[in-house]
């Protein structure tokens, strides 16, 4: 995972991406890889953005190439000003 993070203020933002998936002739078996996806009810979204104010996680957002995206958490309050005047 690659993360990147901004502190400005009161505020943290909080944006990854995903490493590449690993080839099959890399290390970890495709057999492995295929297990650890069916635990899963829902598909992985591979990219984030996290936004905290004051230590507290106010909005979470996670998508995936394919267009999926989950609004995983919403908060209102007046870290929303904050982040619209960066």
């Amino acid at each position: 995972m690659r993360l990147v993070v901004l502190r400005h203020g009161a505020l943290t933002i909080e944006h990854w991406t995903p490493f590449n998936d690993l080839s099959a002739d890399e290390a970890s078996s495709p057999g492995y890889r295929h297990a650890l996806a069916q635990q899963h009810s829902q598909p992985d979204l591979p990219y984030g953005l996290d936004v905290w104010h004051a230590g507290k996680r106010v909005l979470r957002l996670l998508w995936a190439d394919n267009g999926a995206l989950d609004l995983a958490e919403f908060v209102r309050g007046a870290w929303e000003a904050e982040a619209l005047a960066l």
